[in-house]
């Protein structure tokens, strides 16, 4: 059954793609002087890719937005096994697929231009936030056993979840959400009390940088981390 928090989450979840949903490559430049046009064409090519529901139809609907009109193209219908999903994509551009992951934890895997929906397999352990790695998914499990959070990687062929690191947030709680930086092999995530933590991606470190006032929503920036925060005294 869809509850009603499951379907008000179900609404929209975006991930911006940069250069690969445009309709024509940009031209390559060998004589060191391009000017504008190269950098137009790859600027033309940004979308938002999204999976959002239909309440009319009762399906999921991937949805690309473009980012210049905010207009909104349905490239296809589909349907979770289990009627609803954990909202939040992980996007591969190079790929040219998004994963997403059903209420009964089988991981999506689907073609940006909605040529292809795949089941890759159940998840063999539990993930409450992930994002694309240097080498499938990696992300942030809870492990009900030991009380601990768990640094785990999920192989993109066969859904299989990996341990690589165990840890314990400051206030026992976290912001569902993780920023992944892949040159950096960083991984960064925030308590609920606000700490922002830094987990290298082999497991081999996991350092608190300290804490941030507010509510913020974070990405990976051009120079570090990037988010919106709501300040409740000037209500802006």
């Amino acid at each position: 059954m869809r509850t009603n928090r499951q379907t008000l989450l179900s609404i929209l979840s975006f991930s911006l793609i940069v250069g690969c949903t445009g309709s024509a490559d940009p031209e390559p430049c060998d004589s060191g002087d391009c000017g504008d046009d190269t950098q137009a064409s790859v600027n033309e090519a940004r979308d938002l890719i999204a999976v959002g529901y239909d309440d009319d139809l009762s399906v999921n609907q991937l949805i690309s937005v473009d980012v210049e009109t905010a207009e909104a193209t349905v490239l296809l219908n589909f349907g979770f096994d289990v009627g609803w999903w954990w909202p939040g994509v992980a996007s591969d551009s190079e790929a040219g697929v998004i994963y997403c992951v059903s209420g009964g934890d089988s991981l999506y895997r689907i073609a940006m231009d909605g040529s292809d929906v795949e089941i890759v397999g159940t998840l063999s352990d539990n993930m409450q936030a992930m994002d694309v790695g240097p080498d499938g998914l990696i992300g942030i499990g809870y492990n009900d056993a030991s009380g601990f959070n768990v640094l785990r990687t999920v192989d993109t062929d066969t859904a299989e979840v990996s341990n690589v690191t165990s840890f314990q947030f400051d206030s026992g709680k976290w912001e569902v959400f993780v920023m992944n930086d892949n040159e950096a092999g960083e991984l960064f995530a925030t308590s609920s009390d606000h700490t922002l933590y830094r987990l290298q991606m082999d497991g081999s470190a996991v350092d608190i940088m300290g804490q941030y006032e507010g509510h913020v929503y974070m990405g990976m920036g051009a120079d570090g981390l990037s988010g919106l925060n709501y300040n409740e005294e000037t209500d802006e």
